[in-house]
C-alpha cells in the first residue's frame, strides 16, 4: 500500500465522509474539502467569480499535486464544476467524480485521461435489491390473524349509504300507501310513487280526490323525492370524480399481491425500482410528492406509483401490505423509514424489512436494537464499492 499517496475527497454530504472514513480505515491520510452551504451564494462577495473562489479553495488545499481527487458532494452541478476547475489545476491526478444523471458521463470523458464517473444511486440499488431478494426467500411470508387488507369504509361512503337506504324505505312506504288508500295494484303504486317523487306529473293517475291526509303525504313526498334526489345525485357525481382523481394518483385499494412496496422515488428509489422491474418483480412505489419527477418512469416502465404518505396505516392497507413480498423504505429521512418499518411490522408481522439508514452505524444500532432485519446505508455501501479499486 502506497502510504505516501496523496488522496482529497471534495463534497459535502453523507457520502464525501463515508470514503474518507474508508480511507482513512485503509491507512491513508485523505484531505477532506468541504465548504458552508450559506457561502455558496455570498462567496467572493462580489469581487471574486465562484469559479474563482473554488479555484482558489483547491489550489490552497493542495489539488495540484494530489495522486487522487474524489468529487462527490450530493448534488450533480456542483461535482461538474469541481471537475473543471480541478482538471485545469491537475491533468494528471485520478478523478473519481459522482453523478447521478448518468447520461452527463459521456460529456466529461474527453476532459481528463484518468477519470472514472459513477452513479451512487445505482451501485446502492443493486445491493438493496439483492438484500430483499434474499430476506424475502428466508422468510416465511405468512398474514398475521386479523389482518384486514381493506382501506376502511369512509364518511362519505357511509353517508351515501344511508341515504340511499332511507329513500328506498320512504319509495317502499310511499308504495304500500298508495296500494291501500288509493286502491291501485302493486304495479300501479310502483309507477305512481315514481312519477310523485320525481315529479314527472303525467296526470294519469293523480290525488285531485284523495282524502286531505294523503293529498298533505303526497306534497311531502315530492319535497321528500327532489331533496333526497338532489342530494344523491351530487353525492354520485362527486363520488365519480374523487374517484377519478384517485386514480390517477394511485389512490385506492391494491388487489395484488406478492409484490414489493417500494416507500420514497428519489434518486435511489428510482435506481431500486428499475432494478427490482428488471428482475421481474411486481412493484408499487408509495410516494408523497405528486410532481415526483420519476413517477411516470417508473409507470412505463411497468411499476405502480401510489401518491400518499407512507408513514399513514390506511395507505400501507391500501397499498396491501398483508400480502407484499417484501416492504423497502428509502426515503431521505432515517426517522421516516423507521417509522414506516415499524407501522409496516404492526400490520404484517412478518413482512420482510429493508430500510434506508444514512449512518452505518446508527443502521447496526437499529437492526441490533429494533429488531429490523435489514438497515443498510446507501452511501457506506458506495464507499465499499470505490475502495475496491484503491
Amino acid at each position: 500500500m502506497e502510504q505516501e499517496k496523496r488522496i482529497i475527497v471534495v463534497g459535502a454530504g453523507h457520502l464525501s465522509f463515508q470514503i474518507y472514513r474508508k480511507l482513512q480505515e485503509k491507512g491513508y491520510t485523505p484531505q477532506r474539502v468541504v465548504w458552508d452551504p450559506k457561502e455558496k451564494h455570498t462567496i467572493g462577495n462580489g469581487e471574486r467569480s465562484v469559479y474563482e473562489a473554488y479555484r482558489e479553495l483547491f489550489q490552497q488545499a493542495g489539488i495540484a499535486k494530489a495522486d487522487t481527487v474524489y468529487l462527490v458532494d450530493d448534488e450533480d452541478q456542483y461535482n461538474i464544476q469541481f471537475f473543471l476547475i480541478v482538471s485545469s489545476l491537475n491533468q494528471n491526478a485520478r478523478l473519481v467524480v459522482s453523478l447521478f444523471n448518468e447520461s452527463l458521463a459521456p460529456n466529461l470523458g474527453p476532459g481528463h485521461k484518468t477519470l472514472t464517473v459513477f452513479n451512487p444511486a445505482a451501485i446502492a440499488a443493486k445491493v438493496f435489491v439483492h438484500a430483499v431478494e434474499k430476506h424475502a426467500k428466508e422468510t416465511k411470508h405468512r398474514k398475521i390473524a386479523g389482518y384486514d387488507a381493506g382501506a376502511g369504509t369512509s364518511f362519505f361512503e357511509s353517508a351515501f349509504f344511508i341515504l340511499s337506504a332511507v329513500f328506498v324505505a320512504i319509495f317502499a312506504l310511499a308504495t304500500v300507501v298508495f296500494h291501500i288508500t288509493e286502491s291501485l295494484s302493486w304495479v300501479d303504486a310502483v309507477y305512481f310513487t315514481t312519477t310523485v317523487l320525481t315529479t314527472t306529473g303525467f296526470g294519469d293517475i293523480s290525488l285531485y280526490h284523495s282524502e286531505p291526509l294523503v293529498k298533505l303525504f303526497g306534497v311531502l313526498l315530492m319535497l321528500v323525492g327532489v331533496t333526497f334526489a338532489s342530494i344523491i345525485f351530487s353525492f354520485i357525481v362527486d363520488w365519480l370524480l374523487a374517484r377519478r382523481a384517485e386514480r390517477a394518483l394511485g389512490r385506492m385499494q391494491y388487489r395484488v399481491q406478492g409484490h414489493i412496496i417500494l416507500c420514497g422515488l428519489g434518486r435511489l428509489g428510482y435506481q431500486i425500482a428499475l432494478e427490482l422491474l428488471k428482475r421481474g418483480h411486481k412493484v408499487l412505489v408509495i410516494e408523497s410528492s405528486l410532481d415526483n419527477r420519476f413517477a411516470d418512469l417508473v409507470r412505463s416502465s411497468g411499476g405502480m406509483v401510489f401518491v400518499a404518505d407512507a408513514t399513514l396505516s390506511r395507505n400501507l392497507r391500501r397499498a396491501n401490505i398483508g400480502h407484499a413480498k417484501a416492504l423497502l423504505s428509502v426515503i431521505q429521512n432515517d426517522l421516516k423509514n423507521l417509522e414506516i418499518g415499524l407501522i409496516a411490522r404492526s400490520l404484517q408481522q412478518h413482512v420482510p424489512l429493508v430500510l434506508r439508514i444514512f449512518d452505518k452505524d446508527i443502521a447496526h444500532q437499529v437492526q441490533e436494537k429494533l429488531s429490523i432485519p435489514v438497515a443498510l446505508s446507501a452511501s457506506a455501501i458506495t464507499a465499499d464499492e470505490l475502495m475496491e479499486d484503491i
